[in-house]
């Protein structure tokens, strides 16, 4: 059993360093909204999932040290970066994972939040049919917004 965790361990990291080579710019959503001059928007989101995943918030940790939003299960929550190159927390835990992002200025970015083994983990959204899903759910009040 712990051999079989390691073994997926290992692999999450080469996938991980396999795809943080591939550069594939998010889908331009500055229509939705516009963040100030010299930002870039962030919406932060978390599927609904009830009970499951609800004991913990997952945190949006910018630069290895601001926690710029903590969310729970069905929350969501908006903030604006300064535009430029910054790390997000990908995975929590004993040894954090770190990805690099070149905010684009007047750019609108979705990363959907959640748990996984106990340790909080961020994803940036690419996909515009998943990203036009969360919009919906969030004009229509069925994610509730964190301050």
């Amino acid at each position: 059993m712990i051999v079989l965790k390691k073994v997926k361990f290992v692999l999450l990291l080469l996938l991980l360093l396999i795809s943080g080579c591939v550069k594939i710019p998010p889908p331009d959503m500055s229509w939705y909204s516009t963040p100030k001059k010299g930002y870039s928007g962030v919406y932060f989101y978390q599927y609904k999932t009830g009970l499951l995943g609800s004991g913990f918030d997952v945190k949006f940790i910018l630069d290895e040290t601001m926690t710029m939003a903590k969310i729970n299960t069905g929350e969501w929550a908006y903030f604006e970066v300064p535009a430029g190159n910054h790390k997000y927390r990908f995975r929590g835990g004993i040894v954090p994972l770190h990805f690099e992002l070149d905010f684009v200025e007047n750019q609108n970015y979705f990363f959907r939040g959640m748990l996984l083994d106990f340790f909080d983990q961020v994803t940036l959204t690419k996909d515009t049919v998943e990203i036009k899903e969360v919009i919906r759910n969030i004009e229509s009040g069925h994610y509730k917004k964190v301050q």
